[in-house]
């Protein structure tokens, strides 16, 4: 059964970068690419329901943060897996992360934890 993956990130090299990786890792998936937070929302708004988001967290606009919990917020979008894929270092004191997403990757990212983190947020 294909799955899709939404990847949010405002760097157009980054989610072009993420797609040709995905395509090459899970063949069958499909990969909608959104540039912002507020795309994001509205997608989902509009009935789009991905089976995982990819999410940066510093981007103009709505961060990843705001994006998240909007998301966990919604008892229709709750239940989708958040994975954070971001340049700003991980605090260990800062318990959003746990709180609304499943993993949290480090840009520049290693391509083997990535896929161990997205198999693992799809089962």
């Amino acid at each position: 059964m294909s799955k899709s993956i939404m990847v949010v990130d405002d760097n157009k090299d980054v989610r072009h970068t993420l797609r040709a990786i995905l395509k090459n890792m899970l063949k069958e998936h499909s990969i909608i690419e959104v540039d912002s937070g507020n795309a994001c929302l509205d997608l989902l708004k509009k009935g789009t329901r991905p089976d995982l988001i990819l999410l940066d967290i510093m981007m103009p606009g709505i961060d990843g943060w705001t994006v998240a919990s909007r998301i966990k917020e919604d008892p229709k979008l709750k239940k989708i897996p958040v994975i954070f894929l971001s340049a700003k270092i991980k605090d260990p004191k800062d318990k959003r992360n746990e709180k609304l997403s499943e993993d949290y990757i480090e840009k520049p990212f290693d391509i083997d934890d990535l896929s161990s983190s997205i198999k693992k947020a799809l089962k």
